[in-house]
């Protein structure tokens, strides 16, 4: 899947969207929308699901546009074949687990929608539980038929929002153990949201940073987590400690750095590959470190 997404979208007077989002994957592969609360990540989920219209540019899948400020084109969200789960799982609560899974597969036939259903019944630990409603399921279990019923139609992207937020701690630990192993055999290229930094480890292939409106960062989970690209991606992604200091040389394998009088010796990264001597520069380093 190629999914493009670069758009701006005036949120509020005071609150301008920039985002600046690719996902190239043959393989399935969860990225992960990480950043501070009230950093637009949110927005940027709803606006690649067709819930809102960007001011301008572009958003794109597969090479079929979906969104395009130049020519006026704006496909609903029921065309785009997403599934979207928030973070308030919706369940329809005069329909059981059951009913509420088959919802979006009407075009199948009776007999269709009975295997789908107890497959994914069965894949997502539901077994059982097929005429309780939702005021009779558990937290955990609620955020499961969700999912059950997200997953139903075979999207070709699946966006979460927050989807373990409104789990007690125990529960959401169990559950963050085993979503990817939920989502593989579909194999549904994924956008997560998160603030949750634990979480956006242990859940993305690719992290995408996200903070005031825009994405400052992007890459593998590892390479954004050991070389944030701005302090602000630093603090963002939990590094504890953040100065500035000059570079003093650089070698074939080391290099030396002046941070307030004294000297530190370390490794150079892709990062410091333009550098030169004199150079400001920015040390970070974590507490496990």
């Amino acid at each position: 899947m190629n999914l493009l997404a670069r758009f701006t979208r005036n949120v509020s007077a005071d609150f301008r969207l920039d985002a600046d989002l690719t996902q190239t994957s043959e393989a399935f592969e969860v990225t992960v929308l990480f950043g501070p609360s009230g950093a637009g990540k949110t927005s940027i989920l709803r606006a690649i699901a067709g819930l809102d219209r960007p001011t301008a540019g572009r958003i794109e899948c597969d090479g079929e546009t979906w969104f395009d400020g130049d020519t006026g084109v704006h496909v609903p969200a029921r065309r785009r074949r997403i599934g979207v789960l928030f973070q308030h799982y919706a369940l329809f609560p005069h329909l059981n687990a059951r009913s509420n899974i088959e919802f979006g597969l009407r075009s199948l036939s009776r007999g269709d929608r009975r295997k789908r259903v107890d497959s994914l019944m069965d894949l997502l630990q539901l077994v059982g539980l097929d005429r309780r409603f939702p005021s009779q399921l558990s937290g955990g279990e609620q955020q499961r038929v969700a999912l059950a019923r997200t997953l139903a139609p075979m999207p070709r992207l699946l966006l979460l929002d927050e989807p373990l937020s409104a789990l007690d701690s125990p529960t959401r630990e169990a559950v963050r153990r085993k979503l990817r192993e939920w989502l593989a055999p579909f194999a549904i290229p994924t956008l997560l949201v998160t603030h949750d930094r634990t979480e956006a480890i242990a859940l993305s292939n690719r992290i995408v940073v996200v903070d005031r409106g825009a994405t400052i960062q992007s890459g593998p989970t590892l390479e954004v987590l050991r070389s944030p690209a701005t302090p602000a991606a630093a603090r963002i992604v939990g590094v504890e400690t953040i100065e500035e200091a000059r570079l003093v040389s650089v070698g074939e394998g080391t290099l030396s750095i002046n941070v307030a009088g004294q000297m530190l010796q370390g490794v150079p990264s892709e990062g410091t590959s333009g550098l030169h001597v004199g150079d400001a520069v920015v040390m970070c380093i974590r507490g496990e470190e």
